[in-house]
């Protein structure tokens, strides 16, 4: 049994793949009735008083001797347990987020002052590298919004890539390599894209994560072995006009050879199937009509939970406010003064209770409003496409 086991083998779980491959996953404590009431109660600052951050050094030496990588889940944005996950742990910070304003911002915050802290470790800790990664990123119904937003991700992480990315290469076309792609189908159940789709299609989710860990396997801090398996296109002016004019004169003949076969195929429908194809679109045009309303309702509902959980985030906040203020009384009030520190107490518990409720409230907000972003995306997708099928053209997208 490893040193490692021998720590806690409670909390350590193989996972058989092949022969020759070692894969552990490693819970964060034992995970038994009151593995989430022993949360709670964990009091980071006094761990870290009484030692905790040697004990979380030894713990990653200790990891480092045993496995050639280790990858840590960690919640999003800079929380008290998170912060030893995204500050005092890694080598490289991976910032996984969606295309939204917040989200983007978010990541470079998090990423400051993650700096900002690191560095008030007592410990020699070399330099924290970050990469940016772009997730459910969809390229295809949007394409002229994602190549957008991808243009605006390359000019707000720039800085966080400065570190490692030489100027060379293209901040844009990198993204392109890393973004994972959403794909609605891989958003139920268990399914593993690398092993379905593969690796190879660049619009494929298994093409990003291989990209990913190949930039893992060999590091930040020489990216040359990845570009060595992954160029990225190089273009210079001259080809880029021979492209251009190649692309128009095959858009010509497409366009052409387009025109005709949406003639003749319409010709058909008219002798063979005209009232088949009406009936068809009927059904169709009243499916996405209950697909619109349904998303409506839910948009509804979850504009409500967004409103109520608003409202609840701000009674924890004057909750917070109330308890300072009569903590601050209490210490004022002469009355009060024996006793005095056991009110003190009392206040501390309850505010460090409402804290972890207001950081619950937030990340509770975060995940509506994201939901509401891929059902408000998912809503305008159903409402072309239903424009598309009043006017005559469903039928032959879906040839």
């Amino acid at each position: 049994m490893s040193e490692l086991e021998n720590a806690n083998t409670s909390a350590i779980f193989h996972v058989n793949i092949k022969k020759g491959i070692r894969l552990d996953m490693i819970s964060s404590g034992r995970r038994d009735e009151n593995y989430f009431a022993q949360v709670r109660k964990f009091n980071v600052d006094h761990y870290y008083e009484n030692g905790g951050a040697q004990s979380i050094e030894k713990l990653a030496e200790l990891w480092k001797k045993e496995y050639d990588f280790v990858l840590i889940d960690s919640r999003t944005g800079i929380t008290e347990i998170g912060g030893i996950t995204t500050i005092q742990l890694p080598d490289i910070l991976v910032l996984l987020f969606t295309a939204t304003l917040q989200g983007l911002e978010g990541i470079v915050d998090v990423a400051k002052r993650t700096c900002e802290v690191r560095s008030t470790l007592p410990f020699d800790k070399k330099r924290l590298l970050f990469l940016p990664v772009p997730s459910r990123y969809d390229s295809i119904s949007e394409f002229k919004l994602a190549t957008h937003w991808l243009s605006v991700i390359a000019q707000k992480t720039a800085s966080l890539m400065d570190d490692w990315l030489p100027a060379k290469y293209n901040r844009y076309a990198f993204l392109e390599m890393i973004k994972i792609p959403y794909k609605s189908y891989f958003s139920f159940g268990e399914k593993l894209p690398v092993i379905e789709e593969g690796t190879n299609d660049p619009t494929n989710i298994g093409y990003a994560y291989e990209n990913i860990a190949l930039l893992l396997k060999y590091g930040l801090d020489d990216v040359s072995h990845f570009f060595e398996k992954r160029p990225l296109k190089q273009e210079n002016k001259a080809d880029t006009e021979n492209n251009l004019k190649k692309d128009s004169s095959n858009l010509k003949t497409a366009v052409i050879v387009v025109t005709f076969s949406i003639l003749a195929y319409f010709i058909y429908n008219a002798v063979t199937d005209y009232f088949e194809t009406r009936r068809e679109k009927r059904k169709k045009i009243e499916h996405f009509n209950q697909n619109i309303n349904q998303m409506s309702q839910t948009e509804e509902s979850l504009q409500a939970k967004l409103e109520y959980s608003r409202s609840d985030l701000q009674s924890i906040d004057a909750k917070i406010e109330e308890n300072q203020k009569l903590k601050i009384d209490i210490n004022k009030n002469i009355l009060y003064k024996k006793d005095a520190h056991i009110y003190s107490r009392v206040y501390d518990k309850n505010l460090d209770t409402l804290n972890k409720q207001k950081l619950e409230s937030q990340y509770k907000i975060q995940s509506i409003q994201d939901s509401l972003l891929q059902l408000i995306l998912a809503k305008q997708s159903a409402i072309d496409s239903l424009y598309q099928i009043q006017n005559g053209r469903s039928s032959f997208h879906q040839q």
